[in-house]
């Protein structure tokens, strides 16, 4: 039996957490590794877990389909008014 899957639309706050995280874990532990050896291995950690969810966000944005009533307030689903004067 195959399984479908459906891909859910993630918001940006889980994008941004996901951003944030590998900045935190990459910049911020890792160069104190040698002062902390055992943090090396939780900085690791942290990043690879922040980089499951920033890949988790950019499959969601690729894949997915916007929620209907996101759709609403996007200005390139809105008809264009023409001119009256460019057509004649």
């Amino acid at each position: 039996m195959k399984k479908q899957f459906t891909h859910a639309p993630l918001s940006a706050s889980f994008t941004i957490a996901g951003i944030i995280g590998m900045i935190v874990s990459g910049f911020g532990l890792f160069p104190y590794a040698d002062v902390y050896p055992a943090l090396a291995s939780w900085a690791f950690t942290a990043f690879m877990a922040s980089l499951i969810v920033f890949l988790a966000s950019m499959i969601s944005m690729a894949q997915s389909e916007p929620l209907p009533h996101h759709m609403q307030a996007l200005a390139v689903h809105e008809e264009e008014e023409t001119d009256p004067q460019i057509d004649e």
